[in-house]
């Protein structure tokens, strides 16, 4: 008995459903529409082929279900109906006279905890149960026996209510406000992500090579939400599956996630049991978090706005601008710093002489912060891995291609070696030449290494692409375009890393532009489809066809306006280039690739004539023959 009154308290349990009615309810309206009768719509547009055999009939029907189950596999609703119930059963310790009425019964700190947490917990687990056990019913209606794929349903969605529920609870025990409250959450679960992002842009600014947007990093599940969404999906498993079915991939986080929770319960607890009652209404409730606010506060308002600011007014901007980074950010670091003050004390004249120290502080540490950043203490920008230590290359620049050869491997560090010592000219270059109506014309240029132990390391940069770099050999454009500069990369390039596996569908076209500039299009058979194939490769092979980057003046005297588009299929697994992001063959959809016609396609012109697709007297145009009809036309400014 003592033990259940340190726990639980009944009455204040009963109070909580009878008053909180709305919250739980609406969430029970939610988990209704998400999952049984977003299912049970989709079962009624399904629609049964009756000359499939039963089991095909009953894999699609069972992968129709399982693919209702996609809105209720969102972590938005159920971290928004956290934050909710948190707030809600929590929301006397908002209100003095509401936390004094509450804290003066006879009830444990303890028991009023837990009786709170549970109560706002079991409003997001009991609707969750009872729309799963109405989809049971739909899914035995429509003759679906398969509910393992609904028990995962369940232990995701009472996984995923469980930390936000906790995530929510602790955020509600640092602050006296409902809304700063819910403030505190979503900056709670975005933080992580948040910081990373800060740093990575301050890191891109200020370090050569660095890009400025964040990559994934071991910590991105410190930030759930952002993690659930991009990880908790429905995905087809085809492999060794006679019929696939989609399954819901990314739960294991769910034990870590657990664990989690469980220590944000644990610590939501004992800052509860030494709360003061008197932090009612406070915009912090724990005196020694209030330093955390204006620091975090600062760091934030310090990267964003000179971030937002340098995205905004350098866009392109190429080399270091140290002293816009220092000045700027830390103004506006110093501002965050002294708003949040503001806010904590509900006040404008926050300016004492404890807190003026404070700030300078704080100042001191950010600047050193951005001189260690400029100043490269870590060795980021000279950094390269050793050549035992790569498993391949990945480069974007001209084109896609990957080097895996020890050879490849040797020449393209090389190569970034060259850009590395040619950094302070580079940056000379693109600052003089900044201010300019004219921009140069510029390669940008990315590396990613793979390493062995599975990591990677990547790596951007601008490189001028004016003739005297271009055709000077021994510096880095120039290394990087002799590089670049290989018949059979070209070749993978657009027809993936095994080109001589690859199987056209016959579905190929050609595009050609006549000399009013008029587009028009003609599908290829099979058959021609298949000569051309084979002509471009050994145009490509011959070494006469060259793929020159956009910004290069060569590219509009060399490439044709006309391409020839192919489909194909590769084996599942093979590497192909078209496309954002290094990507591998999934085996769902074939491939579509464009390939421009230039000057050293001199086979694939002459069969197109053979062929009669182009006719013998018509001509075709370069990219700048183009543009100038166009200008003529007035059709191009």
């Amino acid at each position: 008995m003592g033990f259940r009154k340190f726990c639980f308290n009944s009455t204040i349990f009963r109070k909580n459903v009878r008053s909180f009615w709305p919250v739980w309810f609406s969430w029970f309206l939610v988990c209704l529409w998400t999952l049984p009768i977003y299912t049970w719509l989709q079962m009624h547009n399904y629609t049964e082929i009756s000359t499939l055999e039963q089991a095909r009939q009953q894999a699609d029907k069972l992968r129709f279900a399982v693919e209702s189950l996609s809105p209720a596999i969102s972590p938005w609703p159920v971290f928004f109906f956290g934050a909710v119930s948190a707030i809600a059963v929590f929301s006397y310790l908002y209100q003095s006279r509401s936390a004094n009425m509450i804290h003066a019964l006879p009830v444990r700190r303890e028991a009023l905890f837990l009786t709170n947490y549970i109560s706002g917990l079991l409003f997001l687990l009991v609707p969750q149960f009872l729309a799963f056990v109405i989809t049971v019913f739909v899914w035995f209606g429509n003759g679906i026996t398969h509910l393992e794929y609904l028990l995962r349903w369940l232990g995701l969605a009472a996984g995923e209510a469980f930390l936000a529920y906790s995530l929510a609870v602790f955020a509600a025990m640092l602050t006296g406000q409902a809304a700063v409250g819910v403030i505190c959450y979503a900056g709670l679960n975005y933080l992580y992500k948040g910081m990373v992002n800060i740093v990575s842009a301050t890191r891109g600014m200020l370090v050569y090579g660095m890009n400025r947007r964040s990559e994934e990093s071991w910590g991105d599940w410190l930030s759930p939400i952002p993690f659930l969404q991009e990880n908790v999906q429905l995905a087809m498993e085809e492999k060794n599956q006679k019929f696939p079915i989609p399954e819901i991939q990314g739960m294991d986080c769910l034990l870590w996630y657990g664990l989690l929770a469980c220590l944000l319960t644990a610590a939501a607890l004992a800052v509860y049991r030494s709360r003061a009652l008197e932090t009612a209404s406070d915009v912090v409730a724990i005196s020694w978090l209030k330093p955390v606010f204006r620091w975090c506060g600062g760091v934030i308002a310090g990267g964003f706005c000179t971030y937002m600011v340098w995205e905004t007014l350098f866009p392109d901007r190429f080399g270091n601008l140290f002293g816009f980074v220092l000045l700027f950010g830390g103004l506006t670091g110093m501002g965050g710093f002294f708003l949040c003050e503001m806010i904590i004390r509900k006040k404008f004249m926050v300016f004492t002489g404890r807190r003026m120290k404070e700030s300078g502080l704080f100042l001191a540490v950010l600047v050193l912060f951005l001189v260690c950043v400029e100043k490269d203490i870590t060795g980021l920008e000279q950094k390269m891995p050793e050549e035992d230590e790569i498993a391949g290359i990945y480069l974007e620049g001209s084109y896609q291609m990957y080097l895996e050869e020890p050879e490849e491997i040797r020449r393209c560090m090389e190569v970034h070696q060259s850009v590395i010592q040619s950094k302070k000219e580079f940056e000379q270059y693109f600052q003089k030449n900044f201010r300019k109506k004219e921009k140069p014309p510029v390669l940008k240029w990315s590396l990613t290494y793979k390493l062995k132990n599975g990591r990677s390391m990547k790596r951007s940069y601008d490189l001028p692409l004016e003739d005297c770099h271009v055709e000077d050999a021994e510096g880095a454009t120039g290394k990087l375009f002799a590089l670049e500069y290989n018949p059979e990369k070209y070749l993978e390039y657009y027809f993936s890393a095994e080109p001589e596996q690859i199987t056209l569908t016959g579905e190929g076209s050609f595009l050609h532009i006549n000399g009013k500039g008029e587009y028009r299009g003609r599908e290829l058979s099979k058959e021609e489809e298949q000569k051309l194939y084979q002509a471009l490769k050994e145009d490509i092979l011959s070494g006469n066809f060259r793929i020159y980057p956009w910004e290069y003046r060569k590219r509009d005297t060399e490439n044709y306006t006309d391409a020839l588009s192919f489909n194909y299929r590769v084996p599942e697994g093979t590497r192909i280039f078209q496309g954002m992001e290094e990507k591998f063959y999934d085996g769902k959809y074939p491939e579509y690739v464009t390939v421009s016609l230039t000057r050293g396609c001199e086979k694939t012109i002459n069969l197109l004539r053979e062929l009669e697709i182009l006719e013998e007297n018509e001509r075709i145009m370069t990219e700048r023959e183009f543009q100038s009809i166009m200008e003529d036309t007035g059709l191009l400014e």
